[in-house]
């Protein structure tokens, strides 16, 4: 396999892994949705018991938004270096093709004519 094509399926499965990360951190709960904290607080140690929670909730649901800020501004920029790459290597690859076949054009034998002569030193040659 070459190195173009093994590329291309690295860039092909980048794509499918970004897709995913963007899924999952799209279905992680919201801030409000993780604070949200129910309890008994009808005692001062339930009460207590129950304000920690909420704050150690409050601080989880910073982080998971930020996590999830994270995944999705990384994703994008993922996204974007994949597909700058898939389009300059498509350049690249197409102008490898032209440089190849005007390599293979200029190195061609000539195509023999009626009445010329082909080949040989240059002082054999009759036009």
């Amino acid at each position: 396999m070459s190195i173009a094509n093994q590329i291309s399926l690295s860039l092909d499965v980048l794509m499918q892994n970004i897709t995913r990360l963007q899924e999952q951190a799209a279905t992680l709960p919201t801030p409000d949705e993780i604070s949200t904290t129910e309890g008994s607080t009808k005692e001062k140690a339930q009460a207590d018991y129950v304000d920690a929670l909420k704050r150690y909730a409050d601080r989880v649901a910073k982080k998971t938004e930020l996590v999830k800020l994270y995944v999705q501004t990384n994703a994008e920029a993922l996204q974007k270096a994949s597909e700058a790459l898939l389009t300059t290597d498509g350049n690249t690859s197409l102008e490898a093709r032209q440089a190849a076949a005007f390599i293979e054009a200029a190195t061609a034998a000539p195509q023999d004519a009626p009445g010329k002569q082909v080949g040989g030193p240059m002082t054999e040659r009759t036009w």
